[in-house]
């Protein structure tokens, strides 16, 4: 998610240089037979789609807490469905800057079980490396904290390293940013972060040989920075970017980002006038007036979305890499739910058309698939849960949530096509 300003920041479109850390890294490994590794990422990809991110849990908390997701979240989700999970972690809770080759012995341990409930439903995991801004702010702008990082994902692949790698794959880092941290400097934020992803990616491929890897692009994991890069040698990482598009509407009421967007509520989508036109004049803020007012103008609706997302289906093409969005999601409080899902449901249907995996931001926040009714149980909302396309399987149920721990499904067999024929 996006903490920082974000409106009107210019996102710069040039090529970048290959990244030779990663490229070192991946030739001097001996662990993968050279004639099968440009398989493995296609082979593993049906594991990265229909995605939930599992947020509040091992970041975006003032306070840990175990038991923030339980056993019956996550058996409810795969319930649901879904295939995968996203899991957020803040690199502070585990990662020491006096010696960051060594774990948190205590906080891995939550880690592990963790993940030893996920993999016991069945559902695969991406671990999600995502420090708050300042530690992203000092990977842009310290050398040595740059190593240390690398030291520590070294570190905590080897750890990962026992587990399946059909079922785990490695994130590099949430929404690098440099465009913004390096914004009043002379360094170019598009090879610097070619070059800090670069020694990330050689040091999980060096603790995780056999995993699937997935990196993005310098800039908020946008499409327009996901533009820029160059795909490393290394066969088995998949390409990701997140999306938001555009923002006035799915971060309409959001207090942490820009002023003007806490003043901003109701725009529909898909685009309505009359809506429009009835909304605007209740806008109290004269600069969120005019961004609501040009949203408007834009008139958006899925062809819009679709030529967004066709930009970067068509740079996965001409690499020939696979390519998901991990995050994609509106903000609930302050618009129609009618809007929201219809959004939803149109970004996942394009992502779906394009053969792009997918996540949802998130499960049980602001932009969540679940509320808590007046017993504290979560419900699904299940409008968001058809949007999602996951009522069309015939063997995906809900039960009451009194009688989700006890319930057990049966079999879940999903028809997917495979964008590139004969790989």
């Amino acid at each position: 998610m996006k903490y920082l300003k974000l409106f009107g920041i210019t996102l710069i479109c040039s090529m970048l240089p290959g990244i030779s850390h990663a490229n070192a890294a991946i030739l001097s490994s001996t662990s993968l037979d050279s004639g099968s590794i440009s398989q493995i990422a296609d082979s593993r990809f049906d594991e990265l789609t229909r995605g939930i991110n599992l947020t509040h849990w091992f970041s975006q908390a003032s306070n840990f807490d175990a038991n923030y997701i339980t056993e019956q979240d996550i058996e409810g989700i795969k319930n649901l469905g879904f295939e995968h999970i996203r899991l957020p972690i803040d690199a502070a809770f585990l990662f020491d800057q006096n010696n960051p080759g060594i774990l948190n012995s205590q906080n891995l341990q939550y880690l592990d079980d963790a993940l030893n409930k996920i993999e016991a439903h069945d559902l695969s995991v991406i671990i999600d490396l995502s420090p708050k801004d300042n530690f992203k702010e000092r990977l842009a702008n310290d050398d040595a904290f740059v190593t240390s990082t690398a030291q520590f994902w070294k570190a905590l692949a080897a750890h990962l390293s026992i587990r399946d790698p059909e079922q785990v794959f490695l994130e590099t880092l949430n929404e690098p940013a440099f465009g913004y941290f390096l914004k009043d400097t002379e360094i170019d934020p598009i090879q610097h972060w070619n070059e800090v992803q670069g020694k990330l990616l050689a040091a999980m491929r060096e603790g995780a040989p056999n995993h699937t890897l997935i990196a993005k692009g310098y800039d908020w994991d946008s499409i327009d920075g996901l533009k820029t890069l160059t795909p490393v040698e290394d066969p088995n990482v998949v390409y990701n970017f997140h999306f938001y598009e555009p923002m006035v509407f799915t971060h309409q009421g959001a207090d942490w980002m820009d002023e003007e967007f806490s003043y901003i509520h109701d725009l529909p989508y898909p685009y309505n006038q009359e809506s429009c036109a009835a909304v605007i004049p209740t806008i109290i803020n004269d600069s969120a007036k005019e961004w609501a007012q040009s949203y408007c103008d834009q008139q958006w609706d899925a062809a819009k979305l679709e030529k967004r997302i066709a930009k970067a289906a068509a740079w996965a093409a001409e690499n020939n890499v696979r390519l998901t969005a991990n995050e994609f999601g509106v903000y609930r409080p302050f618009l129609g739910e009618d809007d929201r899902v219809a959004w939803i449901g149109d970004v996942r249907s394009i992502l779906e058309k394009y053969d792009i995996g997918w996540a949802m931001w998130s499960y049980s926040d602001g932009f969540g698939l679940v509320k808590e009714n007046e017993e504290g149980e979560r419900i699904p909302n299940e409008s968001v849960v058809k949007a999602l396309g996951l009522s069309d399987d015939e063997h995906r149920k809900i039960p009451e949530p009194s009688a989700i721990a006890g319930f057990v499904l049966v079999s879940l067999m999903l028809i997917r096509h495979k964008r590139f024929a004969g790989r």
